[in-house]
């Protein structure tokens, strides 16, 4: 498991993706991403971009202690 700080832009929903679409700003570059969480509300802000290797491909989640958003796809995709 690795761990970064990034923070996160809302977007509002995306209906392409079925979920909440975000730029996500990292130390290695910005991104775009889709995440979904139990509350189904939007975030924004500072967040920790926690990933995991799994053998079906890198799994990835927002937490700033409240609760995660996962993001749906496999990737944090370039824009």
């Amino acid at each position: 498991m690795s761990n970064t700080q990034v923070t996160i832009s809302p977007e509002g929903f995306d209906p392409n993706c079925g979920a909440f679409r975000a730029t996500v700003s990292t130390n290695w570059g910005t991104y775009t991403a889709c995440y979904y969480n139990r509350s189904n509300k939007e975030i924004s802000g500072s967040y920790t971009l926690y990933y995991y290797n799994q053998p079906g491909g890198v799994w990835y989640s927002f937490d700033n202690g409240d609760e995660p958003s996962y993001v749906k796809s496999d990737t944090v995709v370039p824009q």
